[in-house]
């Protein structure tokens, strides 16, 4: 799927943050308990690089 994306546009930069889950949570991809329970814990931090990259982002604009 990323490939589609990146190929629908070009120019972006495309970037694949591993482990990282759709809350946006680092979550070991075998630990499925582990998975569903970050939907459900809001002091669980974000994935560190997604901060990073969304700093990058925001300030190269």
């Amino acid at each position: 799927m990323p490939s589609l994306l990146k190929k629908a546009a070009p120019t972006a930069r495309l970037v694949v943050i591993e482990q990282m889950n759709q809350v946006l949570k680092i979550v070991d991809p075998t630990d499925r308990a582990d998975n569903l329970a970050s939907y459900h814990q809001s002091n669980r931090p974000l994935a560190g690089k997604l901060k990073q990259q969304l700093v990058t982002f925001l300030t190269a604009q």
